[in-house]
């Protein structure tokens, strides 16, 4: 019913049927109804004024199944019987400027057929030059939808104080001004990532700001801020300069890969690709990310005295711990107030640095200044305890021995023998 204005305000005669009073399945509301949405955009946007659009809604049987079938028609300009399974691919458009699909980003119709085939159904079409086109959609009837169906709905992302932060999922900017390109990047990611749009540049950098994200995919042609300004601007920003950022184009020439590595890009996604190949950059990426964690917390483990960190933020982080290392009041938003950050922003900067929340983080610099301690000065332990901050003595030891393997007393034996 929401598209009936649209149809209109073209002059469009819109039916609507069902040979049903009820019709009953097991589906997806919001997929259906991008399946839907789907459907009828292209529908109406393509066929002319005093022309026709209907949706038909039916049950039918085959091979002892019963079907929801879903059936959407119109007397638009239609394509050639030689497009017909061509059409559903990724980033196809018609060689001919005067079939339905040539306007297109060649993404809807592959999202819709992704969106059927996962709730185990099918879709099919048929078309004529000039005589218009039938989408045909059938969903199983009850059927007990595939493991895999579940697994593509959005997982609960934890938060902390209540402010936005993510542990269980890692989260992807995307910021793309074409609707279609954004909902197939969505759809890609939505198993294995949080995802986050954006419609240009401008809007993607506040994002980016506000919620500091494990990774930006942005295109390269947007409006008010194009993609190599916003890779520059990211960069630049302390707050974000360690983010991942892959820039999609259409046409990667030698010239515009170079400028863009100058700009601070990570990484360069070609039109057309596919969900593999999306997902093998990410992965690829995030690892880079995860082996600087590990050699950032070997650091810790593995040294008496360990070198200054490479990374500016970590370095002042670092010094601002030390700064106020016998206060134990000394918090997660007294830390991120010292650097002029929000605890969010503190929290997933540290995070994608280290590895660790803000709390480890303010832990580990504290058990590692008395590490210091128990080979450099002639303190008891619980004198340690206190003046690297922690309240009790018993739990700096457990601690300790959680992080370096050993008691503080062992430690000290061991690092000051007789």
């Amino acid at each position: 019913e929401s598209y009936s204005a649209l149809a209109r305000k073209k002059d469009i005669q819109f039916a609507i049927q069902s040979r049903e009073d009820t019709i009953e399945a097991q589906v997806d509301r919001e997929k259906l109804s991008t399946i839907l949405s789907n459907l009828l955009s292209n529908a109406i946007k393509y066929t002319p004024s005093s022309g026709k659009v209907c949706v038909d809604l039916a049950t039918v049987r085959k091979d002892h199944q019963r079907y929801l079938q879903l059936t959407v028609s119109d007397t638009g300009k239609g394509f050639p019987q030689s497009e017909r399974e061509t059409i559903f691919q990724r980033f196809y458009q018609s060689a001919s400027k005067e079939h339905t699909f040539s306007e297109s980003s060649g993404l809807g119709l592959a999202l819709t057929k992704d969106l059927v085939e996962l709730m185990g159904g099918t879709i099919d079409a048929r078309s004529r030059p000039g005589m218009g086109s039938t989408f045909r959609v059938r969903l199983p009837i009850p059927g007990t939808p595939d493991d895999s169906f579940f697994a593509k709905a959005p997982k609960e992302a934890k938060t902390q104080t209540g402010e936005f932060v993510t542990e269980n999922l890692e989260t992807v900017l995307v910021v793309e001004d074409n609707p279609d390109v954004a909902a197939y990047l969505k759809w890609c990611l939505l198993d294995k990532y949080e995802v986050m749009l954006a419609t240009n540049g401008k809007k993607g950098y506040d994002l980016a700001l506000e919620h500091i994200p494990d990774i930006v995919i942005s295109d390269v042609i947007m409006p008010e801020m194009d993609g190599f300004t916003f890779c520059a601007k990211l960069k630049q920003e302390e707050r974000t300069n360690h983010i991942p950022v892959i820039l999609l184009t259409a046409k990667a020439t030698m010239q515009d890969k170079v400028y863009g590595i100058r700009r601070g890009a990570d990484a360069y996604l070609v039109k057309p690709f596919d969900q593999a190949e999306l997902l093998a950059r990410l992965d690829q990426l995030l690892k880079v990310r995860a082996d600087l964690q590990k050699k950032y917390a070997a650091k810790w483990r593995q040294s008496d005295v360990p070198p200054p960190s490479e990374d500016p933020f970590l370095l002042r982080a670092e010094e601002k711990v030390r700064l106020h290392l016998s206060d134990p009041s000394f918090s997660n938003a007294d830390l991120a107030r010292s650097l002029h950050l929000s605890e969010s922003q503190t929290y997933r900067k540290l995070k994608a640095l280290t590895g660790m929340s803000t709390a480890i983080f303010i832990r580990q610099i504290r058990l590692q200044r008395a590490k210091e301690f128990l080979v450099q000065e002639e303190l008891s332990i619980a004198q340690i305890a206190y003046r690297t901050g922690f309240n009790s003595p018993a739990y700096f030891s457990k601690a300790f021995k959680d992080l370096f393997g050993q008691s503080p007393s062992d430690y000290r034996s061991a690092a000051r023998p007789e």
